[in-house]
């Protein structure tokens, strides 16, 4: 996961899970729109379509404590 990106409203991201284990992507309550992909094991991949501008904290909640978020501004 990147620590930093940008999109635009309207704007589909797709999430791949590239890793050897489980991880999810997850805007907790509190951003513009929260999502949670729930886990997500090897190869399989979540997208979501942002509909309000804003600036989004994402994390990995099974890593988060690792350092594994990142920040995306939706324009």
């Amino acid at each position: 996961m990147p620590n930093c990106a940008k999109t635009t409203v309207g704007t589909a991201l797709t999430f791949t899970n590239q890793d050897s284990i489980v991880h999810t992507v997850t805007a907790r309550s509190g951003q513009p729109e929260t999502f949670d992909s729930g886990n997500l094991n090897p190869g399989l991949t979540f997208s979501h379509t942002f509909a309000i501008a804003g600036t989004y904290n994402i994390v990995c909640t099974i890593h988060e404590s690792m350092g594994m978020t990142m920040t995306l501004f939706v324009q």
